[in-house]
């Protein structure tokens, strides 16, 4: 596998809506683009398997791959404007920590922990709504950021260098339910190398999936 130096890759969003607002005057419930419009904060939980990602190992006399799932869980701001551009503000995700075991790694193992990965800035791109305005897609790209830290083998906690990960696409896409609901939900995709460690430990193929809801 060809290692790189990188950050989180490319990140796949989808969100889902639906109206749960107040009836107005003539008793219609607003649409998605009206909710959207407001910019509504929605609390991310995982969506099994939450964050999936692959470590190699070069220590031995053969790499060894091995898989993860990891929990996640974070927050964003949904918003579309008056000519139909959808933004994502504020998307911030926490990942449990990733152990690479002492079998794996000798002789004392990895853990990465305070995994937190959030966009450079806001991410806007051009929606794709439907003739009733009832769902809205949209595609982005944009550089996201990683904070981590290790544990060393004293149990102390090492802050490592922020990764800044370019070319990062995003792609959500929301849907208007009948209950008021606005479902959410979040991928992320990085189908390559992102993070090399000293030759010994290559992580790559990065998907997250998260959701939530508002209210």
């Amino acid at each position: 596998m060809r290692s790189r130096t990188a950050g989180m890759g490319a990140v796949a969003v989808v969100l889902f809506g639906a109206s749960g607002c107040s009836e107005d005057a003539s008793g219609a419930q607003p649409s998605l683009r009206e909710r959207l419009s407001a910019g509504p904060m929605i609390a991310l939980a995982a969506e099994p398997p939450g964050a999936t990602m692959t470590s190699t190992v070069s220590s031995g006399s053969a790499p060894a791959v091995y898989d993860y799932e990891l929990d996640v869980a974070g927050s964003i701001v949904l918003r579309a404007d008056g000519t139909g551009n959808v933004t994502l503000e504020g998307l911030e995700l926490d990942i449990e920590d990733l152990v690479i075991t002492e079998m794996a790694l000798p002789p004392d193992g990895l853990t990465l922990t305070n995994i937190r990965a959030e966009p450079s800035g806001a991410i806007s791109g051009a929606g794709s709504w439907a003739a009733d305005g009832s769902s809205v897609e949209v595609i982005a790209t944009g550089q996201l950021l990683v904070d981590w830290a290790f544990i060393d083998s004293a149990g102390d906690t090492i802050q490592l260098s922020q990764l800044a990960i370019d070319d990062v696409d995003f792609a959500a896409s929301a849907v208007l339910r009948s209950s008021g609901v606005i479902d959410v939900s979040i991928e992320a995709t990085h189908a390559a190398d992102f993070f090399d460690w000293a030759g010994f430990v290559t992580l790559s193929d990065l998907h997250i999936a998260t959701r939530g809801t508002d209210p």
